[in-house]
């Protein structure tokens, strides 16, 4: 399964395509802004409490509603898929997650949707926001929510479009192994099930 690569990450010089960002003007301290992802670069200055310049620094800004989601079957197992990210070009086993959408009332929303988008169907019996994530502090400025689904049945159907070839149930032994020998390395991952055993 490893060998095919579903996405691929091509260095482009940026006169060889459309840019989908736009440059923020000189009166902003937007540096670029993408408007379909709704994601933007900043750019500060950091001062000390008295007005001294430390350093400049850049910052992102992604939508409020972005989600990691915990999917949970009926015998507590914790749902991961296999997912190729072409940066860093790399396989992962990890929980679903995705950016809000601008019709995405929450965190919740957005969960039910990408499970579906990233998944396929399933029957959700409950959810709840049980916290969020600071991906980086030194860069990311929102915190990422964090969503527990409660599943009865999925119908897999793997969306490569996502970079996803597989998606797999498994039990909170089988989680902390994986843990343990290296085989979950995604900080969102990591952070959520942190997050999850200490419910």
């Amino acid at each position: 399964m490893e060998n095919i690569i579903p996405i691929i990450k091509k260095k482009i010089k940026n006169n060889e395509s459309s840019f989908e960002w736009r440059f923020g003007g000189g009166d902003t301290n937007i540096v670029l802004e993408n408007i379909k992802l709704n994601v933007k670069l900043l750019r500060y200055i950091i001062t000390s409490a008295g007005g001294e310049f430390l350093y400049d620094t850049f910052s992102i800004k992604e939508p409020e509603n972005n989600t990691v989601i915990l999917v949970r079957n009926q015998n507590n197992e914790i749902g991961l898929v296999w997912e190729w990210r072409p940066v860093p070009a790399k396989w992962f086993w990890a929980c679903p997650r995705g950016f809000g959408d601008p019709n995405d009332e929450d965190n919740i929303a957005t969960a039910k949707r990408e499970t579906i988008e990233e998944i396929g169907q399933c029957e959700v019996i409950s959810s709840r926001k049980i916290g969020s994530l600071y991906q980086n502090t030194t860069f990311f400025e929102n915190p990422v929510g964090l969503v527990l689904l409660d599943v009865e049945v999925i119908t897999s159907k793997m969306s490569q479009e996502e970079g996803i070839l597989d998606f797999k149930f498994f039990n909170i032994d089988e989680i902390k192994n994986m843990v343990r020998e290296d085989k979950i390395e995604d900080t969102f991952t990591l952070s959520a099930l942190m997050r999850y055993f200490a419910l």
